[in-house]
């Protein structure tokens, strides 16, 4: 759909290594495979920005990243291997206030009375930034307060499309079933309330970005 771009907080690759490298075994989707696929994953949508994640890190060596190559062959915007820092300006409209958005995927600090304690403990103490996004811990939420320092900060975590997870069998982690991608519809007219607006029914979102961009 014409104004929509995709962003990824890591772990394209399963990659397992050391003691979770037997769950190979178990899978149908050989390490081969998933390189594959992950170009094809890169390939498919219109990327704006990707992040690494953990189980992408764990195949680089010195001098070499690989889902950075395959980003850049693919034409993402913009990748980095931890940390990406966007400020997102209007065109032809220098008066509107530009749009700060933090992704990494995973902030420090955690808690289990809320998924997303750790982006939002950066949101406190960055007083910058408008939206942080984060993954890893394959758990989602969100979290939208209006800070000491004056922004409306939106601090989302989404699970992602892992299932089945031997892992959180094993510890004893609660498996959640929704919340594997959201949409952010981005309204640069909306003010400190409306400017971003999350759906984690992405049809929904997309009906609702139609609407805007006829608005507008």
């Amino acid at each position: 759909m014409e104004g929509v771009l995709a962003c990824c907080v890591g772990d394209v690759q399963d990659n397992w290594i050391g003691r979770l490298a037997k769950l190979y075994a178990n899978a149908s989707i050989t390490a081969s495979d998933g390189w594959r696929l992950s170009r094809w994953f890169l390939e498919s949508m219109q990327w704006l920005a990707i992040v690494g994640g953990n189980h992408d890190s764990w195949a680089h060596a010195a001098g070499v990243d690989p889902l950075g190559w395959i980003a850049k062959d693919c034409g993402v915007l913009c990748y980095a291997p931890d940390e990406i820092r966007m400020t997102i300006n209007w065109k032809d409209r220098p008066d509107l206030e530009p749009l700060i958005w933090v992704l990494r995927h995973d902030f420090r600090g955690r808690s289990w009375f809320h998924p997303t304690h750790g982006p939002h403990k950066e949101a406190i103490l960055d007083g910058r930034c408008h939206i942080l996004t984060a993954g890893h811990i394959h758990q989602w939420g969100e979290l939208i307060t209006e800070q000491r320092h004056g922004r409306v900060t939106h601090s989302i975590r989404v699970r992602g499309y892992k299932r089945n997870d031997s892992f959180a069998i094993e510890k004893g982690f609660f498996e959640q079933q929704s919340g594997e991608a959201c949409l952010i519809v981005i309204d640069p007219f909306g003010g400190d309330t409306g400017r971003v607006n999350t759906f984690w029914n992405i049809p929904n979102g997309l009906e609702y970005l139609k609407v805007l961009r006829t608005k507008y």
